[in-house]
């Protein structure tokens, strides 16, 4: 799809329109600049999507051992 729109000034920053044909689903989206090109990527807003299958996947696998022991000496009543 290609969509003409609007380039103009808000505030100190320039600004785009985008039509509602290109919504995005989100709030915040990350901009990125590929030579005279800008891409427009949506962030999804839930960054921890997904972990809950992982972690359970990771346990199935026996891949949950803990890497650093958080429990200290002084921790510890002897």
């Amino acid at each position: 799809m290609e969509v003409i729109t609007r380039v103009f000034k808000s505030g100190n920053s320039q600004a785009i329109r985008i039509p509602k044909e290109c919504k995005l689903n989100t709030d915040t989206a990350k901009i990125i600049v590929k030579g005279s090109y800008l891409i427009i990527q949506p962030i999804e807003k839930n960054i921890r999507k997904g972990w809950n299958e992982a972690f359970k996947q990771m346990r199935k696998n026996n891949d949950d051992t803990l890497l650093i022991n958080d429990v200290f000496e002084e921790d510890i009543d002897v």
